[in-house]
């Protein structure tokens, strides 16, 4: 497992959780996320008590998650997190003006004659 400092650093860096997927990690980041939840559970009416419940996190993990102040928060916690909102994890990770390209895809299926 790797620890990471919590001391303020000039660069973003990359924090691996006990799952081995590499999160970017930086204060702005924990901040997005825990902003966006805390959103989140009060637009569904859910305390933090219920999104630890649902999640089966611990409730001190849950504080540190919401105050922003875990480092790192493990891909885990976020799709955990996620899933219990009810929303991908990309949606509690981009800044609010980020605009996101919206690509439609044609599928076009080519038949040949006897082709059921």
């Amino acid at each position: 497992m790797t620890r990471v400092s919590s001391r303020p650093q000039t660069e973003p860096t990359t924090a691996s959780g006990a799952e081995g997927i590499a999160v970017p990690d930086s204060a702005e980041v924990r901040s997005r996320f825990a902003d966006r939840v805390q959103a989140l559970l009060g637009e569904m009416g859910l305390s933090k008590d219920e999104l630890v419940e649902r999640s089966a996190l611990p409730s001190s993990r849950v504080d540190r998650i919401l105050a922003g102040s875990l480092v790192p928060v493990t891909f885990r916690d976020m799709t955990v997190i996620a899933a219990v909102l009810g929303t991908p994890v990309h949606a509690l990770l981009l800044p609010t003006n980020a605009a996101v390209e919206v690509v439609s895809l044609e599928v076009v299926e080519e038949r040949r004659p006897g082709d059921a």
